[in-house]
């Protein structure tokens, strides 16, 4: 206003008040509150009505693990709850999506605890795998096992001729570049034919328990969805079991915390 009161074109004064206006954000607020301004901000303008049910029950203050379900959406659950917990949740985030060009880096901004998930480091294996059925012997054609670094806590996923996957299977022991064997046996519908497979590496969580620990020794809040992942189905996936480890895991490392779990649940309507 006083720019253009001086006889400064608009679009001149606009573009000034803008760099003013950024400075200012730059300098009085950090990333995380930046971000968590802006998720604020979309969240209300995505939807017309968001209200929280119990908001009561949520402790102010102490170490708190928040597991939430069903888990809709990767990207809109942890904005919604971010803004209705009265509190703020540093969310378990998949470490792919903080390797996103469009969006890790805002994500990464909010203290958000990277953990790295199997399935997202999924690879094609060589050649083929036959096992019989029942058995928990895998026999490899053309495969290189040991070569692919395959080991107890890998896991595979096979690939019969009709192209349906089976569930992941657990390896409990290699025996050379084409014999393994599995911890529990392969099922019917993949057993007796040549299937391709796929490779899941075994992943060491340590830092992410870690990082947790260390939140929630500081008296933070955790957030996460022990489903595990996304999806669109009507009922609830199994849960992991991550969530008490982590509490349990936390009050053994640090004897005298008491951390408490809060169950959300989401509903979307219209």
């Amino acid at each position: 206003a006083a720019l253009q009161a001086a006889g400064a074109p608009p679009l001149v004064a606009v573009s000034v008040s803008a760099v003013l206006v950024a400075a200012y954000i730059c300098s009085a607020m950090t990333p995380n509150e930046v971000v968590r301004s802006l998720m604020r901000t979309a969240v209300s303008l995505y939807f017309r009505e968001c209200s929280c049910i119990g908001e009561e029950n949520v402790p102010r203050e102490g170490p708190l693990v928040v597991i939430a379900a069903p888990h809709g959406n990767q990207f809109l659950d942890p904005m919604v709850l971010s803004q209705n917990m009265g509190r703020e949740v540093s969310f378990l985030t998949a470490a792919k999506t903080l390797r996103r060009k469009d969006v890790g880096k805002l994500f990464a901004a909010t203290n958000t605890i990277a953990v790295e998930r199997p399935q997202d480091l999924k690879r094609p294996g060589e050649g083929r795998v036959v096992a019989d059925g029942g058995s928990t012997r895998v026999e490899g054609r053309g495969t290189a096992f040991r070569k692919e670094g395959l080991g107890p806590g890998w896991k595979l996923v096979l690939k019969n001729a009709a192209g349906k996957p089976s569930p992941p299977l657990a390896v409990a022991s290699v025996a050379g570049d084409a014999e393994l064997e599995l911890k529990e046996p392969v099922p019917a519908a993949w057993a007796g034919e040549a299937c391709r497979f796929s490779v899941l590496p075994h992943v060491d969580q340590a830092s992410m328990f870690r990082h947790v620990f260390q939140r929630l020794q500081e008296g933070g809040a955790v957030g996460l969805f022990p489903e595990g992942g996304s999806h669109d189905r009507s009922e609830l996936l199994p849960l992991k079991p991550g969530f008490c480890l982590m509490a349990l895991g936390a009050m053994a490392e640090h004897p005298g915390l008491n951390v408490r779990i809060l169950p959300v649940g989401l509903t979307y309507f219209n």
